[in-house]
């Protein structure tokens, strides 16, 4: 990161004869986005007043998460309809092709769901993040078709979803896990490692379910952290 002297900035803003509010943002909007993290750190270490400007916006923005809950379900049901719908019209050899972009777009949504859920997200948003996870998990080992069963091939060895759970469930307390586990969820969880080792997909997903029972610690997992319409199958629930 460029060090910059953030009293140098200041009387150099000055000096350009930045007077006006509108002046000073129509300058700072013509800055790189870095350029102006870099001067907003650099200002922070010089001005103890500033620091504390940005530790309350942040504890907002924290206390916003915590408050509220979002609905991440949308997510199974369109990865249902990736691996279903989307390619069902096209013959089986264009359904080969297109089942790589049908595996994208699953890791998309994991890597979507991550990132709606950081340590600050809700217990009700982290709930809906493991539980959406479970379903498209369950989708991948049950749905049927060419592209269907390219994807539940690349799930023999990839993690993305064991990682994007295991990452959720890390931001919960063993009380919060237990909570979720007395729920229908850890009934459901179970089935789904049960059908992994069916259909030999999802070859981490039993370590997901040792953290949530909290047969592990949390620090002590090794696995790394990733941050991936009305039509709905019967087998999404």
């Amino acid at each position: 990161m460029i060090q910059v002297d953030a009293t140098r900035f200041i009387a150099l803003a000055s000096s350009i004869h930045i007077r006006t509010k509108i002046q000073l943002e129509e300058a700072v909007a013509r800055l790189p986005i870095q350029k102006v993290r870099d001067l907003v750190v650099a200002a922070a270490r010089t001005y103890p007043t500033f620091m504390g400007f940005i530790r309350d916006e942040v504890n907002k923005l924290d206390a916003e998460h915590a408050a509220k809950v979002v609905d991440l379900d949308y997510h199974s049901k369109t990865a249902w309809r990736a691996l279903n719908v989307e390619y069902s019209k096209l013959n089986a050899r264009r359904q080969y092709d297109q089942s790589w972009e049908a595996l994208e777009t699953v890791n998309a949504y994991f890597k979507a769901i991550r990132k709606a859920c950081p340590q600050s997200a809700s217990f009700g948003t982290k709930k809906s993040g493991l539980e959406t996870c479970r379903k498209i998990g369950k989708t991948i080992c049950l749905s049927n078709g060419v592209v269907a069963d390219e994807v539940r091939k690349s799930f023999q060895w990839d993690n993305a979803l064991e990682e994007t759970m295991m990452g959720i469930a890390r931001t919960l307390t063993q009380d919060e896990r237990d909570r979720l586990m007395r729920d229908e969820f850890g009934d459901k969880l179970e089935e789904l490692v049960s059908n992994s080792r069916t259909y030999c997909v999802l070859p981490e997903i039993s370590e997901v379910l040792d953290l949530m029972r909290g047969d592990v610690e949390s620090n002590e997992t090794t696995m790394k952290v990733i941050y991936l319409d009305d039509e709905e199958d019967e087998d999404q629930d």
